[in-house]
């Protein structure tokens, strides 16, 4: 989903919310949500030729399954 915000000082921003459903928690899926940001990102600046920022991108995961598991961030993946 995509979301224009007005930001402190009147200027506007973009946030995008992306849900991934996972029934089974995914130690890599920071990954697949990283891999999906860089998309959303190059598609911007392939729309906005002039653009000096990036949109904010917000990643939502949501879990239905019975195990609890803490996310796993990048830097726990690189230790």
């Amino acid at each position: 989903m995509l979301y224009s915000v007005r930001l402190a000082g009147g200027k506007f921003a973009y946030v995008y919310l992306l849900f991934e459903h996972e029934s089974i928690p995914a130690r890599f899926v920071v990954l697949q949500l990283l891999r999906c940001m860089l998309e959303i990102w190059e598609l911007h600046r392939k729309q906005n030729k002039g653009a000096k920022t990036l949109p904010l991108v917000l990643p939502v995961i949501v879990c239905h399954g019975k195990t609890r598991r803490q996310a796993v961030g990048l830097l726990e993946l690189t230790r």
